[in-house]
């Protein structure tokens, strides 16, 4: 049926997890649901979307696998299921409070499948995908602001190539995921360029290898800026990677911060090129994924106060110390160390000069779990 819903309604008393759901479930349809005529705003703004660009794209490119009957029921199963995952009474009951919603959904599977009836009545290749992509999953703004790392893409590799139908399914879920964390901005062309970029070079995967792949986007994003990346060439990798999280979008501002780290001191460079260039987490392990890094370049890139010189040295410091923290501590197997640096962002946007030096800032890391950390600056609660 084609026919436009009636308005979703008053959602005021919904919880994160209703509208969540909800939210997954509307844009579904919008992608989905083969009426070209739909609307992309509705009368409660809970269930809008202003990312029309993204929306449009989804619907006419990014979702066309999920018109498949049994691809788009998985779908909708896999929305609501990482919607119940984020729900506190789900995962302290099912998944435990200290695990993301994948983790608390994946633990449910395991151990109490018949709780999830929508899950436990699909066929044993929908579960298998759904599984597998639980498994893999990343948020897609994560690449395009290369806050991953090439050691998860060789665990969506590890988990999906080898499963039937599940890289074109994991692609669309991304997507859909994309869709709702975006779904009150207005997106510009060029980052739904780059959404359809990382979807792409994540399909890649069943062709290429983890890091080829990972490196083809880096590759597709320095040529907009006619800059040509070489697989041994960390340098280059790690300023592209650092452009990306600054979230920079013309060509001079891509060569300013080449200028800026190229003026760092011989150490920093080093850590930079070493850290965000040469540990992939696959043949150079840990990698580090830094949780925030994106939202902390761009607003200390585009503050007066700031700029880039300072934040790149502040980085640098993020980097050595975890390097100094885990590079010998963690089980020889580990391919990735995820640090929580959120706080530094909300530090930045409140930043006034004054006192010590930006970059001379004081932070400690504190292990929350295996692999895991939280940043923390003096001051933190």
């Amino acid at each position: 049926d084609t026919t436009p819903p009636e308005p979703v309604g008053d959602l005021r008393s919904a919880t994160p997890a209703e509208l969540q759901a909800l939210q997954a479930l509307r844009a579904l349809y919008i992608g989905c649901g083969g009426c070209q005529e739909v609307a992309f705003d509705d009368e409660s703004v809970e269930v809008s979307f202003l990312c029309e660009a993204l929306a449009r794209e989804a619907r006419e490119t990014l979702l066309q696998p999920a018109r498949d009957p049994e691809v788009l029921e998985t779908l909708v199963v896999f929305s609501v299921l990482r919607a119940l995952g984020a729900h506190d009474a789900f995962r302290s009951r099912h998944g435990g409070t200290d695990r993301g919603p994948e983790e608390a959904v994946l633990r449910a599977i395991d151990n109490e499948e018949r709780a999830l009836p929508s899950f436990h009545r699909l066929s044993a290749k929908q579960k298998a995908i759904i599984k597998a992509s639980l498994r893999a999953f990343f948020p897609v703004s994560m690449l395009v602001s290369t806050e991953a790392v090439p050691a998860q893409f060789a665990k969506a590799k590890e988990h999906l190539a080898s499963c039937e139908g599940a890289l074109g399914f994991h692609s669309c879920a991304l997507v859909i995921d994309h869709m709702v964390r975006c779904r009150s901005a207005l997106i510009r062309d060029d980052a739904v360029d780059f959404v359809r970029l990382a979807t792409q070079c994540i399909a890649s995967l069943e062709t290429y290898s983890a890091p080829r792949a990972y490196e083809m986007f880096l590759k597709k994003r320095a040529e907009r800026h006619s800059w040509r990346v070489v697989r041994d060439d960390h340098a280059l990798k790690s300023i592209v990677r650092l452009c990306c999280l600054a979230g920079l979008d013309d060509t001079d501002a891509w060569n300013r911060m080449m200028s800026a780290v190229e003026q760092l001191p011989e150490r920093e460079q080093e850590v930079l090129h070493t850290e965000l260039g040469r540990k992939d987490g696959c043949v150079d392990s840990p990698a580090y994924v830094l949780l925030g890094a994106g939202e902390f370049m761009r607003c200390a890139c585009s503050s007066q106060a700031l700029g880039a010189t300072p934040s790149l040295l502040f980085l640098a410091r993020i980097l050595e110390e975890s390097s100094r923290h885990f590079d010998h501590t963690v089980h020889p197997n580990t391919s990735m160390v995820t640090i929580d640096m959120s706080t530094v962002a909300r530090y930045v946007k409140k930043y006034t000069p004054g006192g010590a030096p930006f970059e001379d800032t004081a932070f400690s890391i504190e292990e929350a779990g295996p692999a895991f950390a939280f940043l923390r600056l003096a001051g933190d609660v």
